[in-house]
């Protein structure tokens, strides 16, 4: 979702990490959809740089 985005809204990895005083590894670490560090205020600050916002649901199982 967040490579996505990022190519929706026409930057880099570098641009974006830029705009959010972070490197472009940390960019391509959170992009990688095998990692599982991703923190709740990292992915604000990445929706905000995007014109966007962040929405968790949770989902019952069935």
């Amino acid at each position: 979702m967040i490579y996505d985005a990022r190519k929706d809204a026409g930057l880099s990895q570098k641009e974006l990490a830029a705009l959010i005083e972070t490197t472009q590894s940390v960019i391509s670490r959170l992009e990688n959809s095998d990692y599982e560090g991703h923190s709740l205020p990292m992915l604000d600050r990445i929706a905000k740089a995007l014109n966007s916002r962040v929405k968790i649901s949770f989902f019952k199982d069935a």
